[in-house]
């Protein structure tokens, strides 16, 4: 299901990102966190949609906190390809693992906290 977000882009302050922003804002504890939505908010820019049913761009996934870190899931538009994204702590590094299980591909990117 698409949103109309007026041709604005997340980092133009499109208002559905920002609604998902001010849902989460309570739940945000941390650095981590934060960078978390906002990847998040990319893929969902991107045409990617929350994998879980019934959930609009505007709501948090219930699953998004798990013992593996920040986890979410994701189809591409109305395919079959799926994506997961996983986010955690590694000491004084943010880990940011992508996985597409279709194409057996991970990407990884680390981030030295301040």
């Amino acid at each position: 299901m698409a949103v109309d977000t007026g041709g604005k882009l997340v980092e133009e302050g499109a208002e559905w990102f920002t609604t998902l922003i001010e849902n989460v804002k309570k739940e945000i504890s941390s650095p981590t966190e934060l960078i978390a939505f906002a990847i998040h908010g990319f893929m969902l820019d991107l045409n990617f949609i929350v994998r879980e049913q019934n959930i609009e761009k505007r709501e948090i996934p219930s699953s998004w906190k798990t013992s593996a870190g920040i986890v979410f899931k994701y189809n591409y538009k109305n395919t079959d390809v799926q994506a997961q994204i996983t986010i955690f702590n590694l000491g004084k590094f943010i880990q940011i693992h992508g996985f597409i299980p279709s194409a057996s591909e991970s990407f990884t990117v680390c981030l030295k906290q301040g």
